[in-house]
């Protein structure tokens, strides 16, 4: 495994795994466990949007993820009186970003709500994971010749170099589309052939950093595996 990037948001990193399983613990990472607002009770909304809008807007907000019981769930209060735009912030400090704007009350306008927090996973509803993954395959290119025309060409297309393997051969990240421009432009000058390694994208929604939710995302699979193995 090879990390070329990693913050609490985004975490990209190569590995020599085949599609199959790649794509394991992709769909693993919708069983992580993740708090999101799951009800809402409305006592007052003079707003423009009806209650279901502003109840599925407030479900979308990424909250910062602790142990809740499905009996206890987390409460989250408002009351508000325009005119004023409202804020995430408002809603207190589980909120992962504040500045989200919620919804724009005019002069008379009044929303009071509370909102229930509780723990599930993204294969029930979206805004339960944790986050976006996806990967690619990567390859290597033999460059014969023309070599600063196609570094340009490349460049130019932002396919992101993994590393030099040797002499000319380059290991690059290319979407499909590069991929074909590339040997339609240059296709007496290169040998293209998939790496065998993949490359792995995880962006974070918030609730949890990004090697978080691949270390989770693993166990996940792991668990799952040994249940297979009992039955």
């Amino acid at each position: 495994m090879k990390i070329i990037e990693k913050n609490k948001s985004k975490i990209v990193f190569t590995l020599d795994i085949d599609a199959s399983l790649a794509n394991a613990i992709r769909r693993s990472i919708n069983e992580i466990p993740i708090l999101a607002v799951d009800e809402v009770e409305f006592y007052k909304n003079d707003s423009v949007l009806n209650d279901q809008i502003i109840a599925h807007r407030i479900g979308l907000l990424p909250l910062k993820r602790v142990n809740v019981k499905d009996s206890n769930p987390l409460q989250l209060k408002l009351s508000v009186k325009g005119p004023k735009t409202v804020y995430a912030s408002e809603l207190g400090s589980q909120i992962v970003y504040p500045d989200m704007p919620i919804i724009v009350l005019e002069k008379g306008q009044e929303l009071e709500f509370v909102a229930y927090a509780r723990m599930g996973k993204g294969i029930e509803h979206i805004k339960y994971s944790p986050g976006h993954a996806y990967y690619r395959h990567l390859y290597d290119i033999d460059i014969k010749k023309n070599v600063d025309k196609i570094k340009v060409f490349l460049e130019d297309k932002r396919a992101m170099l993994i590393e030099k393997q040797e002499k000319e051969t380059y290991r690059y990240d290319l979407a499909e589309s590069m991929l074909d421009a590339l040997k339609e432009e240059f296709k007496d000058s290169v040998d293209i052939k998939e790496s065998g390694d993949i490359i792995f994208f995880i962006e974070s929604f918030g609730q949890i950093d990004a090697d978080k939710i691949l270390l989770e995302a693993i166990d996940v699979l792991r668990e799952n595996l040994q249940d297979i193995g009992k039955a």
